[in-house]
């Protein structure tokens, strides 16, 4: 069997990878950094959402306003 597996990334950031597939080794940093990792992640995404929701928000009342003029 064979398995092949292309990676486009800086060395220092498959590292802990490697190691895993290759020796079977994950250190406590690995894990911290890992933690660390998908918390950012989460915080990206709740701060798309809160700006989605902001521009939603802008886009309801420059319509209400837009209507509030055309009546008005």
């Amino acid at each position: 069997m064979k398995i092949s597996l292309e990676i486009d990334a800086d060395t220092s950031e498959i590292e802990a990878l490697v190691r895993m597939l290759l020796l079977g080794q994950i250190s406590d940093a690995d894990v911290a950094k890992a933690k660390l990792r998908e918390s950012t992640y989460q915080v990206a995404e709740m701060n798309a959402r809160v700006s989605q929701l902001f521009v939603e928000a802008c886009n309801r009342n420059d319509r209400k306003r837009l209507l509030t003029n055309k009546a008005g």
